[in-house]
């Protein structure tokens, strides 16, 4: 299974959306119950104690990252944030299970070795405990940041951030193709490539009238006020290949 963090600042605006720090490495979430053990004369006794949850992120720097500089500023300013930790396969319902936390940033350590790479490490507490829950789909965008898929020598060129496939990207359905919301409704939408196997699924929504209905980089729609628009999701590999979705706010 591969997991990825994704974090928010605690004074985002309403409909925001989440922030996939990059070239995320290594990561461990550990729980632990501080116990006391006292002995008597029949045996040891266990008092139950206090729950913590610690969450330790490395990663390489990048700059003008926004999740990674949402972590620091966290730390900096002394406020909480934000945690999900997701797994980018799906279980056995057809969802992403993923984790929730408030959490504080009890550290944020840069190191630049010789190589050059700035290595980033953060390590995070949760508030009183992290909740269980699931993502319903994660747009293939977001997948593919955490993880790519496998190629035989020639199937692509460029790096692990900008791969382009001799395999292009020729379809994409958006479902639903049609919404009708009411103001302050949201609604995300799920995309479906063809084919399933290209590296690079990339997508790029737009909104014809933002006034009316907005969408977010992650294909989450918000209604804003009574009236029509289109939202259109073109693929990043093929801006030749678009679909459409028709939004009714009354």
């Amino acid at each position: 299974m591969v997991k990825i963090i994704m974090v928010q600042p605690t004074n985002n605006v309403l409909g925001a959306d989440g922030l996939v720090p990059g070239f995320q490495t290594d990561y461990s979430h550990s729980v632990e119950r501080d116990n006391s053990t006292e002995a008597t004369k029949m045996g040891s006794i266990s008092a139950i104690g206090t729950l913590t949850e610690t969450m330790e992120l490395s990663m390489y720097g990048r700059k003008g990252d926004a999740g990674q500089k949402a972590i620091y500023r966290a730390i900096k300013d002394g406020k909480e944030l934000k945690v999900w930790e997701i797994e980018t396969e799906k279980n056995d319902e057809g969802t992403h299970d993923a984790k929730f936390a408030y959490a504080v940033v009890d550290s944020f350590e840069t190191s630049s070795p010789v190589e050059g790479l700035d290595e980033l490490s953060a390590s995070m507490t949760v508030q009183i405990e992290s909740a269980e829950g699931a993502f319903m789909d994660l747009p293939p965008g977001l997948i593919n940041f955490a993880k790519y898929g496998f190629q035989l020598p020639g199937d692509t060129t460029g790096d692990s951030s900008n791969i382009v496939n001799k395999t292009k990207v020729t379809g994409l359905t958006v479902t639903p193709d049609t919404l009708t919301l009411a103001p302050t409704d949201k609604q995300q939408l799920s995309v479906e490539v063809t084919p399933s196997d290209a590296s690079n699924q990339y997508v790029v929504y737009t909104s014809t009238n933002k006034d009316v209905a907005t969408v977010s980089a992650n294909g989450l729609v918000t209604a804003l006020v009574a009236g029509n628009a289109t939202i259109t999701v073109t693929s990043k590999d093929n801006p030749t290949v678009t679909d459409t979705v028709s939004v009714t706010v009354s």
